[in-house]
């Protein structure tokens, strides 16, 4: 049996079946876009967490160098020494923060290296507070040993902003 449909109610089913392929292909291109836009944001909010957590680490440590430095060459030390702990919990609590969101290959030695540099940075200090004269080599010392904390920390934030640049690419090359 045959069904015969006028030119009009063929036209009417064309157009139907148009106007749904057209919104089929609308729902499926809006998911894709918004199934991307959520997954690109979640690569870069982990690294931009590292990158914003590194450049609270370089403030404390410039803050914990300022507070040596006042300990050595200032009266006001028990305020200092106050001041120098806070720095140091904050410090180490960034530092904290960083190691629960590595993210990055080659990411986990740099901050084992931090972690190493800045104990080292602390102990020297401490060894020439405890000193009861101190030499210029050991003042060279602490400096070499907070440049080295630095240079981590330097890397660590280069490594994140290589790796947002390329995920940003990658996003880019895709959409």
């Amino acid at each position: 049996m045959m069904i015969h449909l006028s030119f009009k109610n063929k036209l009417f089913i064309g157009f139907g079946f148009l106007l749904a392929m057209i919104l089929l292909l609308w729902l499926t291109g809006s998911y894709f876009i918004y199934d991307l836009s959520g997954r690109s944001s979640a690569m870069l909010k982990e690294n931009y967490q590292t990158v914003e957590s590194t450049k609270f680490l370089i403030q404390e440590l410039d803050e914990i160098r300022n507070d040596q430095l006042a300990v050595l060459f200032q009266n006001k030390k028990q305020e200092t020494e106050d001041n120098y702990r806070n720095h140091q919990k904050v410090f180490s609590a960034h530092l904290a923060a960083v190691k629960n969101n590595i993210t990055e290959k080659g990411e986990a030695g740099i901050i084992q290296q931090l972690e190493t540099s800045y104990q080292d940075y602390i102990a020297r200090f401490d060894t020439l507070r405890a000193a009861p004269e101190a030499s210029s080599a050991d003042f060279l010392y602490l400096t070499k040993a907070y440049r080295n904390t630095r240079d981590q920390i330097i890397a660590l934030w280069d490594l994140n902003m290589a790796a947002i640049s390329q995920k940003n690419k990658r996003i880019r090359y895709i959409s």
